[in-house]
């Protein structure tokens, strides 16, 4: 079996099998535009997810992940249903339960929550283009009235208040648990016109901070064309931190 596909309440969940299994376990969280059917997923259909997919499987990595109520906006619905699969799949599959985090985009906010919320169990961490912080995103937004608006749509759906609330709901965001957790992290940045292009000034200052503290960071950058380049980097960070079980 390739690949397996069932629902938790009411979201679709993949998991994807390797050949020959190494043990670990990758927890996939997509940006906006990740999304999650019965027969198919972006991480199937979009060519360089799926290149990415077979790299991780090819290497012995179970891989999976879930539709996520969509765009999210690390929302606590998100992240009490993210804490729900990692322990569905602990229960249902043979893995190392200290897994690697590949979150991209507005993935990063439920990664984020996820290190307090399962604590001691993750392994490693990659944060790909990361949306770090919902509030400088907002801040951005607002110069184009009609991205704003849509935003702000999106933000009262997925948090479940009336639209004119939805920024108040976001609370003081802060870098700390960036900056102090013990979580090996790499964060990639591929050097193209991402709409969190702006947030790589706060990854270079967590960078600063967590070298000065001795804690294990990479941060790789990458032109477009380059981008082929992602699954290799992350592979051996993912291997880097397998060391010990």
């Amino acid at each position: 079996m390739e690949q397996r596909s069932f629902q938790l309440q009411g979201q679709w969940c993949k998991i994807h099998y390797p050949e020959r299994p190494n043990g670990f376990a990758v927890f996939i969280l997509g940006d906006g535009h990740h999304f999650v059917e019965q027969k198919d997923s972006f991480w199937t259909q979009h060519y360089g997810r799926a290149y990415l997919l077979e790299e991780l499987k090819q290497e012995g990595y179970l891989v999976f992940y879930s539709h996520l109520f969509g765009k999210h906006w690390g929302s606590k619905r998100a992240v009490e249903f993210a804490v729900q699969l990692y322990r569905y799949i602990c229960q249902k599959e043979i893995i190392n339960h200290k897994i690697h985090i590949l979150s991209e985009g507005m993935g990063v906010l439920v990664a984020k929550q996820l290190m307090e919320r399962i604590p001691g169990q993750i392994r490693s961490m990659t944060l790909l283009q990361p949306c770090l912080s919902l509030k400088k995103y907002i801040r951005q937004e607002k110069k184009n009235k009609v991205f704003y608006k849509k935003l702000k749509k999106e933000m009262a759906a997925a948090h479940k208040v009336p639209l004119e609330q939805c920024e108040q709901i976001i609370n003081d965001e802060s870098l700390n648990i960036l900056m102090n957790t013990n979580i090996p992290l790499q964060f990639i940045h591929i050097l193209d016109h991402s709409r969190y292009q702006p947030q790589m000034e706060l990854s270079r200052r967590i960078n600063i901070v967590r070298k000065q503290k001795g804690k294990s960071i990479e941060i790789q950058y990458l032109l477009p064309e380059k981008r082929g380049m992602v699954g290799r980097k992350m592979i051996r960070f993912f291997k880097k931190n397998e060391k010990v079980l």
